[in-house]
C-alpha cells in the first residue's frame, strides 16, 4: 500500500460525503437508492422523500448523516488499502460530482 497523500485524502473525503449524500437522501438512476433504503425497512413518499424509519440498527444508521459517513469512510479507507488505484479512481468521479454540486449550489 503506497502512503496516503493529502490530494488523495481530499478525494476520498469529498468522494465520502457525496455517496453518503446519494445512499442516505436522494433518488438515483433507476430508484436505486430508494430501493436500497426499502431494503433496510425505510419507508417512502411517493416523491421518494422519506416517511419513517425503521427502529434497528440499519433503521438509525440511515436516520444519521453523521454516522453514515463513518463506515462510507470505512469503505473507502478499506478500498484504498486493498484497490488503491480502483479506489482513487471511483472516488474522483465522486468527487467531481461533489464539486459541481458545491459550484452549482454558489451560482
Amino acid at each position: 500500500m503506497e502512503e496516503l497523500n493529502l490530494t488523495y485524502f481530499i478525494l476520498m473525503a469529498l468522494a465520502t460525503w457525496r455517496l453518503t449524500s446519494l445512499i442516505m437522501r436522494e433518488r438515483g438512476p433507476f430508484d436505486i437508492f430508494v430501493l436500497v433504503r426499502k431494503i433496510v425497512g425505510i419507508k417512502h413518499y411517493d416523491d421518494g422523500s422519506v416517511l419513517s424509519y425503521k427502529d434497528d440498527f440499519f433503521g438509525r444508521l440511515f436516520e444519521c448523516t453523521w454516522c453514515f459517513s463513518v463506515w462510507v469512510g470505512a469503505f473507502f479507507t478499506a478500498g484504498y488499502i486493498f484497490l488503491p488505484e480502483i479506489t482513487i479512481y471511483f472516488a474522483l468521479a465522486l468527487a467531481l460530482s461533489t464539486i459541481t454540486i458545491l459550484v452549482e449550489e454558489k451560482v
